[in-house]
């Protein structure tokens, strides 16, 4: 098994682990850190691993947000060496964007489930319509806020801006970017 394969079965893996907030900064910086890049990139693929593996739909996304929230982006950014693009803005609109992804696949499920009129018109289906699209949103607003950082303080991360554009561009996002 390669490094790459051991890193993202021991994320998988965490899950199982993770009891409480506790656990999170652990997680973080024995795996997540020194491995984001390989995080980022395979993201939605480990997400369909944890739900598979145990037997989750939506819970697994609570654990993701956990672990890939705005702190972990912000220490990241301040270890990174401010003189050389490394695609770490890039890596972080990713994991926000395949995030923003399983919660827009969530959202259409759930719509499915509360076309049944009985079901649609309750409190509790309001609020989990709400929360749907408040992580929807969350996730938006993370991405417009690494653009805007890196189009403010790091301009000269070319590659970065770049891919970023291709994702946004190739998933019809590019309103992000006004």
């Amino acid at each position: 098994m390669s490094d790459y394969t051991e890193v993202k079965a021991s994320f998988i893996n965490s899950y199982s682990t993770f009891k409480t907030i506790e656990d999170i900064p652990e997680i973080i910086h024995n795996l997540v850190i020194p491995h984001f890049e390989i995080l980022a990139c395979d993201l939605c693929e480990i997400i369909d691993g944890i739900n598979t593996q145990y037997s989750v739909q939506s819970e697994s996304m609570d654990f993701i947000e956990l672990v890939f929230n705005p702190n972990l982006y912000q220490s990241i950014i301040e270890q990174m060496d401010k003189n050389k693009d490394q695609y770490i803005h890039y890596l972080i609109v990713l994991v926000e964007f395949n995030k923003l992804e399983k919660y827009m696949e969530m959202r259409t499920r759930l719509e499915t489930i509360f076309t049944d009129d009985k079901i649609s018109n309750t409190i509790l289906s309001d609020g989990i319509k709400q929360a749907s699209d408040e992580r929807i949103n969350n996730c938006r607003e993370r991405i417009t806020t690494t653009i805007n950082d890196l189009k403010n303080n790091y301009s000269s991360f070319v590659f970065s801006a770049q891919g970023i554009n291709m994702l946004l561009e190739s998933n019809n996002l590019m309103n992000l970017l006004r």
